[in-house]
């Protein structure tokens, strides 16, 4: 698969293209899209 396919799939995702800001918990990865929609 083309990285760029990759590329444009993580950023759809919410998630940053550097993998040091994700936030990983167990086999689960949080970013702020995730974090914006559980906030009360």
């Amino acid at each position: 698969m083309p990285q760029s396919v990759v590329l444009n799939s993580i950023e759809a995702a919410g998630f940053d293209v550097d993998v040091t800001c994700w936030f990983k918990w167990n086999h689960d990865v949080y970013r702020w899209k995730f974090q914006q929609s559980w906030e009360l």
